[in-house]
């Protein structure tokens, strides 16, 4: 597919490409036949680019005959191409004269992009881009027009046919086209082109149909055809643009003065026939006139206005459109007809405001005076009558005569004396409304304010005359309520003491029956004094109490009462109650006598505990002594150490003791010792203590033997050494010069390695050594004895001799290689010997050279002894010289011919000997160096492993130490250790932390060192972390052991806390119990009945206290034996218990008793209340009538009032008031009901009682709530929506205000520049705003309608917001002339702001590298997009003209570039450009034709306009006077 695709393009590509070089070749009258071949000689090429480049080639061979000729002719032409910047990549002379056709196509298109397009190579991409940017901007906007290519997007032929009506709108119908007619589209396109434009038909409908994807290359041949034709047409294009817009601007504004003029003048006219209307004061007078009238006002104001506003503002905008056009085009300003200017229509509208707020003043006035008087009258009459039937009720009452034949009907009587009271000042309110409402009446001159006032006060006197009658009544009834009140309150005395000395009594016996003693020794001896204090108390109570029941006894007696309906008490019940006071006490000393010889009996258990609990921390202390004082090495001591201690079993044994004792203490109930510090928990840990003790002191001895078996391994290893070499040191000679060389090469290979690596093994046992020593001097141990032949100072004497025996086999063998040698050198010849040194030289000369790579000490140290074996050598070569020298002088004295050569050889190894020297010497310094740093790196090695060692051994010894788990056995001694805890866990981690940095210190010295070997440790920096976290779990482990340690300390705390609450409630239990068995109430049987169920036989005592024993006995399982959190023991809460089973069982003994009274009691009571109750319902039944008929008579105002508001609040609280009242009649109607009951129920008694008036009453008030309801519902409705109408009034006010303030604010604004300004002050939507005003407008006539003249929700109003808008509006409209004036007389006022965007959108196109600058290339490219196609000169001059030298290179910067196009493109509308233009177009004639005007690419419709307002020009048929038209069109 792809070969086949290539084929089609290459076919397409020779026929566009001959059409191509025909259409240029037909200038001189010449064509090519065929592409491939044509071109071969050379001079048809020649006359191609001579053609196209406006250049002549160099002379050529006119008849090439050869194909060299022709090759030659060719090469001319290559030349004059690369000599146009243009590179030919793989074309050659020899392809075209060999009709490569394939290259001669590329060569070809190469031309077509240089010559026809732009420049090629490296800027080919730019001459593509700019061509196709100009396509896409000269299609833009066209439908179904899309070009992002040169291949598929010209396929249609609808870019090419818009391409054209882009340029010559009057050559194609671009509407009429048919997107599916592809070929008659492209048809269209070939052939306006070539007819109306001249541009040749190079491409084929097929060639762009029929094939997959065409050819890139000869569509854009052809479309560059389209650029030069239309870029030569740039100037009438221009000319035409010109001309349209004064076009546009005539016919815009004449349109818009004459729409002006026709509304101004039908605007003005109905404004002022509305103000003389609203000047009308003929009101009427009466509500239903006044009523209507204001209804006329809202319609007039929400229906007829708003329209007219809008139209006001129309007119105003449409005036300043009109200025403003005329301004920014240079024009006169417009002034409409007299009286229809926009300032007389405003002038106008302020008369019909006024005279509309004047007469709704005067119309809102009148309707509320007469609403008032309306109100007044009614509330006065309802208000009045409900005066007037109280008062004649009351009145009834009081002149009643009253019976009273006991207490409490006096009593009742005066009650209903102070109720009316009560009520008379109630009413004093309601009075005083009455007078108010009165007043207000007749203040506003209502026309019946002197019956009313006559009616005020009759009830005013009538309301005063009430209270002679009140206190007539009362002093009556006062006579009659003291008669009773003595005897009756005597009985009450005695019954109230009585009852209270029995329960005195009963509640005295049981407390002292339930003493509880202190669980102490000394505690019970204390008690006895506050025990003696008590009875003292109790009995002087007890004798108190009696004495005063026997004194109101006998004054009963003497007053002649007989019988007491309040008690069944006598005087003898009260002798009996004294005596059982005073034989508890008796009881309760017998019990104090026992607990304190059970308290002694304790005490004695304590001290003998205490006794055996120090006698084993003594124990403890003298096996620490004794353990500690053994001694021995540590194999021995340890095992001594093991056998003393027996593995704790001797104190084992003595704990056993202690705790079988501490079980007996329990079982006493002892829950503490004072004799002793000491629990068994804390004896406990001593013996810990102890056993830690000895497992640290065992730890210490076992890494004592491990350093001293390294010590005693290593010096074993070295001695043997030494004896095992020292006797094989030396061995025998040969005699010969290469053996004595051989033994001295072993001796020194010797020297320098196990030799060497000895005497390290030496120092490293001098330092173990001397560690040992400080170790033993630390732990308090005596010092090491090694055994004798290992004692350091027995190796070293070894070592010593070892030495002194290698000192002499040295010299022995230096000896013997000298004798050797010597030998050896009598018997060579001189050259012989010359050959040897040179030899020895080279072989100096080789050692020297060598690199020495040294990483450690010992290898430095190694090196050192090999340069002594070398320097040793070195001067055994020396002195070798010196013979030779020797022989050198006997042979120059045998009169040698050639001693020049002896005296040069001897004087090079001199030379070269001396050059060793100094090399030798270099090396020994920098092996010293080195030496001297792997020493320094050795230091490091020792300082790291010696530190490594010492954090190893300190976390060691932290670690034993840290088992230590010993934090104390009660929790406040725990808690206590956490400080201590965290100062030791601070210092260890401290530490811990210093020697950690330490290591790594040393371990960063030895990285910066390059050291990465340590053969002193085998410790690394893991091994380092690992010790650290190690150090860090041993804290943490002795942490969580402690936390441990408190939470078991907490849970035994808990345990005890958990018991004694228990125990306390136990105690709080028995002591509720006996308080609800006090508090418990009813008859005899009902208390007894309920103490049993209170106390259910105990069971519910037992198992609690059942609890408490397993809890206690758990808690000694754990070696829990006291408890501060509790003075409770388990025998004091079972004495408790006991005392409360025997308080219970009295109790119930007392209700028995007490029962019997109750009996007597009733008896008694019965009669007396039988007599009352018939007169206590009669009185309680009037007083609920009265009561009622007061409550039905306060809510009679709620129900029956007129409702006058204005606010929705006002009608919710008049809705409060009316659902409290109906709530409250509804709460009385079960009491309503009860009177009813009630009174058939006296009838039947035959009590003499009504409720007439109470029914009457009650009807009335449920008839007058009904009908509240509704009245009420009704108010509500209209004040919500008048409620709302203020709201959306008052959000639409707060929305004005806002967008005033914004837009003010806006206007205000100077911020960038005059175009930006313009711009934003445009975008002002005034509308928004004049919008916002029509609604308030609407909502404000919808207020007045529903009578509404004020407004909570807001403080605005609608003409002052009106004002305010009117003034913004104005101000824009006036700061936007001046904008457009000022903004006009700038600098490129010439330029429209979419040419400016268009400019800035290519330039950044083509600035590829983001500089904000272009190359000559980039700027040609971008011209070329723009429609411009300057030569090359022209290219040169204007680069001279705006280019600057950036980096030795020409740039063109935006701004330079935005001028020029500025200059070249501007669309001034100036008269005179205006004619220059038209010249223009008519090419210099003073008259212009249809067809000039047709050239010029302005739409039809334009050229219509003109040809129809154009004068004709005078003496020429079809010439049209562009001047006149001009001038007219800038006169208006």
């Amino acid at each position: 597919m792809t070969n086949k695709l290539d084929d089609q393009w290459q076919a397409i590509q020779q026929k566009v490409f001959t059409k191509w070089v025909n259409m240029h070749l037909g200038k001189r009258g010449k064509k090519i036949e065929d592409i491939q071949k044509d071109f071969g000689e050379g001079l048809l090429l020649a006359s191609l680019l001579e053609v196209i480049s406006g250049e002549d080639l160099p002379k050529m061979n006119k008849t090439p005959k050869m194909k060299i000729h022709k090759i030659q002719n060719v090469n001319v032409c290559l030349q004059f191409i690369a000599q146009k910047g243009v590179k030919l990549w793989g074309i050659s002379s020899e392809d075209i004269v060999d009709e490569n056709l394939k290259l001669i196509l590329g060569m070809v298109w190469t031309i077509i992009l240089r010559f026809a397009i732009a420049d090629i190579s490296e800027e080919e991409l730019n001459a593509k881009e700019a061509l196709l940017l100009w396509c896409k901007k000269k299609t833009a906007g066209y439908d179904k027009v899309k070009v992002e290519n040169f291949h598929n997007s010209w396929s249609d032929g609808l870019a090419l046919c818009a391409l054209i009506h882009a340029h010559r709108p009057d050559l194609i119908d671009y509407n009429s086209l048919d997107k599916s007619a592809v070929r008659e589209n492209l048809q269209l396109a070939f052939d306006v082109a070539e007819k109306e434009l001249g541009i040749t038909k190079l491409l084929d409908v097929e060639d762009l149909v029929d094939v997959p994807k065409p050819d890139e290359r000869s569509v854009m041949t052809y479309i560059a055809e389209f650029y030069h034709v239309f870029s030569a047409n740039r100037k009438n294009e221009i000319a035409g643009r010109r001309i349209g817009k004064l076009v546009d601007m005539t016919k815009t504004n004449d349109e818009l003065k004459h729409d002006y003029e026709t509304k101004a003048a039908a605007h003005s006219k109905w404004v002022k026939d509305t103000t003389e209307k609203l000047g009308d004061r003929d009101f009427g007078n009466s509500l239903e006139e006044i009523q209507k009238l204001v209804a006329d006002l809202v319609a007039f104001k929400s229906e007829e206005k708003p329209p007219k506003v809008a139209d006001k503002l129309s007119l105003a905008s449409l005036n300043n459109t009109i200025q403003v056009k005329l301004s920014s085009a240079g024009h006169p300003a417009y002034v409409p007809p007299e009286g229809l200017s926009t300032k007389d229509i405003a002038d106008q509208w302020d008369e019909l405001e006024k005279a509309q707020n004047a007469r709704e003043e005067a119309l809102l006035a009148e309707l509320a005076r007469q609403q008032l008087l309306d109100l007044l009258a009614k509330r006065f009459n309802n208000k009045a009558g409900q005066l007037e039937d109280w008062i004649k009720n009351q009145q009834d009452e009081l002149n009643k005569e009253e019976k009273i034949d006991n207490l409490e009907a006096a009593e009742q009587k005066l009650k209903a004396i102070e109720a009316f009271k009560q009520e008379y000042e109630q009413n004093k309110s309601r009075l005083k409304d009455l007078h108010d409402i009165k007043d207000e009446y007749c203040k506003n001159d209502g026309k019946d304010k002197e019956p009313i006032t006559d009616r005020a006060n009759k009830i005013q006197s009538d309301f005063d005359a009430l209270n002679d009658l009140v206190n007539k009544k009362a002093a009556s009834l006062g006579d009659s309520l003291a008669k009773q009140q003595a005897m009756e309150e005597l009985r009450k005395k005695f019954a109230a003491a009585a009852k209270e000395y029995n329960y005195w009594v009963k509640d005295t016996v049981g407390d002292v029956s339930s003493t509880v003693f202190p669980d102490s020794l000394e505690g019970v001896e204390n008690y006895k004094s506050e025990l003696d204090a008590n009875d003292a108390s109790v009995t002087s109570t007890n004798d108190e109490k009696k004495a005063n029941l026997d004194d109101l006894w006998e004054q009963e007696k003497a007053m002649g009462i007989t019988n007491n309906p309040y008690t069944v008490f006598t005087n003898e019940d009260i002798a009996t109650w004294h005596g059982s006071v005073n034989d508890a006490l008796a009881e309760r000393q017998k019990s104090y006598d026992a607990e304190l010889e059970r308290q002694k009996l304790n005490e004695e258990k304590r001290k003998e505990f205490a006794a055996a609990a120090q006698g084993f921390v003594d124990h403890l202390d003298s096996r620490t002594k004794e353990i500690d004082g053994l001694t021995g090495e540590p194999v021995g001591l340890i095992e001594s150490i093991k056998s003393t201690y027996a593995e704790g079993n001797p104190e084992q044994e003595k704990l056993s003791a202690l705790s079988n004792m501490q079980e007996e203490m329990g079982k006493m109930g002892i829950m503490e010792n004072r004799h002793t510090p000491y629990t068994l928990p804390i004896l406990q840990v001593n013996n810990d203590t102890l056993s830690r003790h000895v497992r640290n002191r065992i730890a210490s001895l076992e890494q004592e033997g491990a350093l001293k078996k390294e010590y005693n391994e290593q010096s074993r290893k070295l001695v043997d050494w030494i004896d095992a070499t020292l006797p094989s040191l030396r061995s025998e000679f040969d005699n010969t010069l290469d053996g004595a060389r051989s033994v001295k090469d072993k001796w020194t290979t010797y020297k320098t390695t196990d030799r060497a690596q000895r005497g390290l093994d030496k120092i490293h046992l001098e330092t173990l050594y001397k560690n040992i020593q400080a170790s033993q001097e630390a732990n308090g141990r005596p010092a090491f004895e090694p055994e004798e032949d290992l004692k350091l100072e027995n190796v070293s004497s070894k070592w010593d001799q070892m030495t002194s025996e290698e000192k002499k086999w040295e010299d022995a063998i230096n000896e013997e290689l000298s004798r050797q040698e010597k030998l050896y050198m009598q018997v060579k010849h001189f050259h012989s010997e010359a050959d040897e040194l040179d030899k020895s030289v080279e072989k100096h000369e080789a050692f020297l050279a060598a690199e020495d790579n040294i990483s450690t000490l010992d290898e430095s140290r190694i090196k050192l002894m090999t340069m002594d074996v070398f320097d040793e050598d070195l001067e055994g070569s020396t002195q070798r010289l010196g013979g030779l020298k020797t022989r050198g002088d006997k042979i120059k004295a045998l009169n040698y011919h050639n001693q020049s050569e002896v005296d040069d050889r001897i004087s090079g190894l001199e030379g070269k000997l001396s050059a060793i020297k100094e090399s030798a010497a270099a090396k020994r310094e920098t092996l010293k160096g080195e030496n001297d740093n792997q020493q320094k790196k050795e230091n490091l090695r020792l300082d790291f492993a010696k530190k490594a060692k010492d954090y190893d051994q300190y976390v060691r010894n932290a670690a034993i130490e840290l088992s230590d788990k010993n934090f104390g056995t009660t929790l406040e001694a725990v808690e206590a250790t956490a400080a201590k805890l965290d100062e030791s866990d601070k210092s260890y981690s401290d530490a811990s932390n210093e020697k950690k940095a330490a290591c790594y210190a040393a371990a960063d010295e030895l990285t910066n060192n390059g050291i990465t070997d340590n053969a002193h440790t085998d410790k690394t920096m893991d091994d380092i972390n690992k010790y650290a976290s190690d150090l860090q779990s041993a804290i943490d482990g002795r942490r969580a052991a402690y936390n441990d340690e408190l939470q078991r300390q907490k849970d035994h705390d808990a345990d005890r806390k958990s018991w004694a609450e228990k125990a306390q409630s136990f105690v709080d239990y028995l002591a509720e119990q006996r308080a609800a068995i006090k508090a418990v109430e009813g008859s005899p049987e009902e208390k007894a009945t309920q103490v049993k169920e209170i106390f259910k036989e105990g069971a519910e005592a037992q198992a609690k206290l059942e609890e408490l024993n397993d809890m206690n006995t758990a808690m000694r399982g754990k070696g829990i034996y006291s408890n501060d959190h509790t003075p409770y023991t388990m025998l004091a809460l079972q004495k408790r218990l006991t005392q409360h089973l025997n308080a219970v069982n009295n109790t119930l003994s007392f209700f028995d008793d007490e029962k019997e009274f109750a009996q007597r009691e009733q008896e008694n009571e019965k009669e007396w209340a039988k007599k009352q109750e018939v007169e206590q319902r009669r009185l309680d039944f009037e007083f609920k009538c009265k009561d009622l008929i007061l409550y039905l008579d306060s809510v009679h105002d709620v129900l029956t009032d007129p409702i006058n508001v204005t606010t929705v609040e006002a009608v919710q609280d008049l809705q409060k008031d009316y659902e409290a009242a109906v709530a409250g009649i509804a709460e009385k109607k079960p009491d309503y009901d009860a009177l009813l009951t009630e009174l058939e129920a006296l009838k039947a008694l035959d009590v003499d009682v009504s409720c007439e008036v109470t029914t009457a009453k009650w009807d009335r008030a449920n008839a007058d709530a009904d009908a509240r309801k509704q009245q009420l519902a009704d108010a509500l409705a209209v004040q919500q929506e008048n409620d709302s109408l203020c709201k959306q009034y008052a959000d639409k006010a707060a929305n004005a205000d806002e967008w005033l303030q914004k837009t003010a604010a806006a206007l205000e604004n100077t911020s960038g520049d005059l175009d930006a300004q313009l711009q934003n002050l445009r975008a002002m939507n005034m509308e928004e705003g004049r919008a916002i005003l029509a609604e308030l407008n609407k909502l404000s006539e919808q207020l007045a309608a529903a009578n509404v003249r004020s407004n909570p929700h807001t403080e605005f109003n609608t003409p002052s917001l009106t004002a305010r808008i009117n003034e913004v509006e104005a101000g824009q409209k006036s700061k936007a002339a001046v904008l457009e004036k000022e903004i006009l007389s700038k600098k490129h006022s010439t330029a429209s702001p979419e040419q400016i965007e268009e400019f800035k959108e290519v330039f950044a196109h083509f600035d590829k590298n983001h500089t904000n600058s272009l190359s000559k290339l980039e700027f040609k490219s971008c011209l070329q997009s723009l429609g411009e196609d300057p030569t090359d000169d022209q290219m040169e001059s204007l680069m001279k003209e705006l280019a600057d030298v950036v980096d030795d290179k020409q740039q063109i910067g935006f701004e330079k570039f935005l001028s020029y196009m500025i200059k070249i493109t501007s669309d001034t509308t100036t008269e005179n450009e205006i004619s220059a233009a038209f010249r223009d177009l008519a090419q210099d004639k003073d008259f212009i034709t249809a067809d000039d005007l047709r050239r010029s690419g302005m739409p039809t419709e334009k050229i219509d306009y003109l040809l129809s307002e154009m004068p004709a020009f005078e003496g020429v048929e079809g010439g049209f006077d562009y001047k006149k038209w001009a001038a007219s069109a800038f006169a208006r």
